[in-house]
């Protein structure tokens, strides 16, 4: 396996902070306890968190949301589970992984 030089490093790290700054902008402004964006702030606030819990809609939203992501992630580990411990419990082979063989 061929490892990646400092400057494909480089890149995929640059790559990755363009990638994560809008978020992380985000995530940080919305702390702050102004109507407005701004940076920095004086002081932090969960302001618009409280306003979002306030709505009905987003409440139902995000508990059927949640509701989903539990399904999901329930059948793919009990899918998952089943193939891998079929192929586990068995000692394949070379020969066995290609079939029978011609007598």
């Amino acid at each position: 396996m061929r490892r990646n030089g400092p400057l494909a490093l480089a890149f995929h790290a640059l790559f990755i902070g363009f990638i994560l700054a809008p978020l992380a902008m985000v995530c940080l402004v919305s702390f702050t306890d102004k109507a407005y964006l701004s940076l920095p702030f004086d002081g932090a606030s969960l302001r618009w968190y409280l306003a979002l819990a306030e709505q009905p809609e987003f409440l139902r939203a995000l508990q059927l949301s949640l509701l989903v992501a539990a399904a999901c992630a329930h059948s793919n580990a009990s899918g998952g589970t089943s193939p891998q411990q079929v192929t586990r419990s068995r000692a394949i082979s070379g020969k066995a992984a290609s079939g029978p063989g011609p007598g």
